[in-house]
């Protein structure tokens, strides 16, 4: 009736193997709500790792125990145990059992009072309601007053008034329609670059990662983590791409004067700005774990069917499911822009149908989690040689904004957008 076995190892199994997308239910616990004692030795060593900013994981936290051996095995079963379980569900049955202790041990300390006459009814009646009223059941105290929520709405609407956009338009990409349909990238938001594999995904993200630190007001830290290409082959075609450079001339070792003075213009126009290009990473918890330490403002993947689940999942749907879960709390707990490429399958051969968000590969619960879902669309994907192709930029998903079709110009030789009016 006090506490429930199982639950504890999923909980504590949930927090072992996943501490940072689980980091507001460690901080909303103490050793005291598990009831197994080697529980809560093991909750204290987490706890420790999380605020000392160290990698926590099943060796990390073993290592910290005097038999060692056995830690890591009790730690390897419960990490098995949490596999697919929900953390909130178990953590509510945790918190209830602990609730229920601390009111029990109250009562205890109540009863014995009353046994003792020279202490006054009110003053036990009192201690009771005080003690019990200070045992959370909660969460979490992230919750605000609707009332609170119109006070920062009022403060933000007159803010945009008086012609400060810079908390609505931080993010703005250089691509004008898209900014003027959407504002630029969203803080809080998960926004999807999706298209037909070799249609220019990566390109559009590198150029878009660039023009926000020339619209920035302050230098801006930016992420791109690359699961497709090396960080050297991604860095040659952001300065190729930014400074009208064809990179094949590098390729081929053909540059010129020219080209080492843009590349080198380059690196002076970056200034403060610092864009991190990872090549390394493969899971959204080493996102969040860097992301925890580095404190970026704006983060990039590239691209999201590259990425692997922080644990083994059954399923290509499931595992980008959790992926995109993932990478969606982590724009929304630390209030940051988001963007991930998405890839549509191949379609048919002799065919181009103009794709939709629900054409997306192994797409989980993309349509779901994405805010916003941009597609990049060739509609004569067979003309080769020229100069310059005329694509569909389109607006397929805005869950706070509109939605449309909108002409693009994309130059292969530079692998550049460019805005197109018609």
């Amino acid at each position: 009736m006090f506490y429930n076995e199982q639950a504890e190892k999923i909980l504590l199994g949930k927090l072992v193997t996943e501490p940072q997308e689980n980091e507001s239910y460690i901080y909303n616990l103490n050793e005291q709500d598990f009831y197994n004692k080697f529980n809560q030795s093991i909750f204290k060593q987490l706890k420790k790792l999380l605020q000392s900013k160290k990698e926590i994981d099943i060796l990390t936290i073993s290592d910290t125990f005097q038999n060692n051996d056995e830690a890591f095995e009790y730690l390897a079963e419960i990490s098995d145990v949490a596999v697919l379980q929900n953390t909130a569900t178990h953590f509510k049955i945790v918190k209830e059992k602990s609730c229920r202790r601390q009111i029990l041990k109250v009562l205890q300390e109540s009863m014995n009072q009353l046994k003792d006459a020279d202490i006054d009814i009110d003053s036990i009646k009192d201690e009771l309601v005080r003690k019990t009223n200070s045992i959370e059941l909660k969460s979490s105290t992230t919750g605000k007053d609707a009332r609170e929520l119109v006070v920062e709405l009022l403060e933000e609407m007159q803010s945009i008034k008086n012609g400060d956009k810079k908390n609505i338009q931080e993010y703005l990409t250089g691509i004008k329609k898209l900014d003027l349909k959407t504002s630029g990238y969203q803080r809080g938001e998960i926004t999807l670059i999706a298209a037909y594999p070799g249609t220019g995904k990566t390109s559009f993200m590198l150029q878009t990662a660039f023009k926000i630190t020339r619209f920035a007001k302050r230098p801006l830290k930016i992420l791109i983590v690359s699961l497709e290409m090396s960080k050297q082959l991604l860095l040659r075609r952001m300065v190729g791409n930014t400074m009208k450079i064809n990179i094949q001339k590098i390729k081929n070792g053909n540059v010129d004067d020219s080209d080492i003075e843009a590349t080198a213009k380059y690196y002076q126009m970056l200034g403060e700005h610092e864009i991190i290009i990872d090549d390394k990473i493969k899971k959204p918890g080493e996102i969040r774990n860097l992301q925890r330490k580095e404190n970026f403002d704006i983060i990039f993947v590239d691209y999201i069917q590259r990425m692997s689940s922080d644990y083994m999942i059954q399923g290509k749907n499931n595992e980008i499911g959790d992926i995109s879960g993932k990478l969606t709390s982590i724009a929304k707990d630390y209030n940051i822009p988001v963007v991930a490429l998405s890839q549509f399958s191949r379609p048919a051969k002799n065919t181009n149908p103009r794709p939709r968000m629900s054409d997306l590969r192994d797409s989980g619960n993309l349509e779901q989690d994405a805010d916003n879902i941009i597609i990049l669309f060739d509609p004569e994907p067979t003309k080769r040689d020229v100069e310059f192709r005329n694509y569909e930029l389109i607006i397929e998903k805005q869950r706070n904004g509109g939605v449309g079709i909108y002409p693009i110009r994309f130059v292969p030789k530079y692998t550049k957008f460019e805005n197109l009016e018609v």
